[in-house]
């Protein structure tokens, strides 16, 4: 997975922040069969689900 993420520190204290996460909008759920004591199941293949591409903007002001 690609995150991208940038600051800008402004001379009066304020920040100015913009993320981009799971960059290429990559599907990370991988569902696989696996045989356990309740017979035939399911689970994702990697450790948690992840969300398709996202964006957060944030403005931080320092006094």
């Amino acid at each position: 997975m690609v995150d991208l993420g940038v600051n800008y520190k402004f001379s009066n204290g304020i920040t100015i922040g913009e993320v981009i996460n799971n960059l290429l909008d990559e599907n990370f759920v991988d569902y696989v069969t696996y045989t356990s004591g309740r017979g035939l199941s399911y689970t994702n293949q990697h450790q948690r689900m992840i969300p398709g591409r996202n964006f957060w903007l944030n403005v931080r002001a320092d006094f």
